[in-house]
C-alpha cells in the first residue's frame, strides 16, 4: 500500500479515536514497519519524536513481559505518569497510542 493510502487510512481511524475515546487527551498513529509518523491529534500532535520513542520501545516491552514467539501479536502496553497514561497497541501496519487522564478515585 502507498504511503499515500496509508495516511488517508491512518486518519480514517484517528477521526474514529477520537469519537470512541471521549476522555482522551491525544492520539497517534505512527507506522509499525519505521514508526514515522501518520496522524495525530490533542496533545500528541506532531509528536515525532513520541511516535519513534514509542516504536523502538515495542521490541523491548516484548521481552521484558517474555512474549517469546515473535509472532505473538502485543494486546497492549500501558505506561502510567503521575498524570496521565498513554495506552499503546500495533497491528501488522500501525502502532496507536492514546493519552488519556489518570481514573479520579
Amino acid at each position: 500500500m502507498a504511503r499515500e493510502e496509508l495516511q488517508q487510512r491512518a486518519l480514517g481511524i484517528l477521526e474514529s479515536l477520537v469519537k470512541e475515546i471521549p476522555d482522551q487527551l491525544g492520539a497517534l498513529i505512527a507506522s509499525s514497519y519505521d514508526g514515522k509518523l501518520f496522524a495525530s491529534s490533542g496533545d500528541l500532535h506532531q509528536r515525532e519524536d513520541t511516535a519513534k520513542d514509542i516504536w523502538e520501545m515495542l521490541p523491548e516491552a516484548r521481552r521484558v513481559i517474555g512474549v517469546a514467539d515473535p509472532g505473538s501479536p502485543l494486546k497492549k502496553v500501558s505506561a502510567v505518569y503521575p498524570s496521565h497514561i498513554l495506552e499503546i497497541t500495533m497491528d501488522d501496519t500501525f502502532v496507536y497510542a492514546v493519552k488519556r487522564p489518570l481514573p479520579k478515585h
